[in-house]
């Protein structure tokens, strides 16, 4: 038995044909929703690739650390020391503590950190700007 696809062919589209045009608001539905679709992905992708460029440049303008060290008391010739070495472009020292606070009036206490350098005027590493409060 030998069918012909011609023939098979133009009955299939016909019978698309006939139903996007007697269900036009369902076509028109699922073009507008395609649509809509296809945009948000795309706005999704474009906004995510500009997204990553500005953090990695807000992040390369803070001048990154790129090895920390953590110690005990540490000596400033240390500092001295470290910043003279070969293939160090920069070193500074910082003090780090870990610290418990809570409001008046609370119940919980909060864990928290304390940051101290000794010039935060000469800092080079690490940078960061106060964008509001004093």
């Amino acid at each position: 038995m030998r069918v012909d696809l011609r023939f098979e062919m133009s009955i299939t589209w016909r019978k698309i044909w006939r139903d996007l045009w007697r269900n036009k608001s369902r076509t028109f539905l699922v073009v507008l929703s395609t649509t809509v679709g296809v945009f948000a992905l795309g706005f999704v992708y474009g906004t995510s690739g500009v997204l990553r460029a500005r953090l990695t440049e807000s992040y390369q303008a803070s001048v990154p650390a790129h090895l920390t060290f953590y110690t005990s008391m540490y000596q400033p010739e240390l500092v001295d020391t470290l910043r003279h070495e070969p293939g160090v472009a920069d070193a500074e020292g910082m003090f780090a503590a870990s610290i418990r606070w809570k409001l008046e009036g609370e119940k919980n206490w909060r864990d928290g950190a304390v940051f101290a350098r000794p010039d935060y005027e000469a800092q080079r590493v690490n940078l960061f700007e106060l964008v509001q409060g004093g």
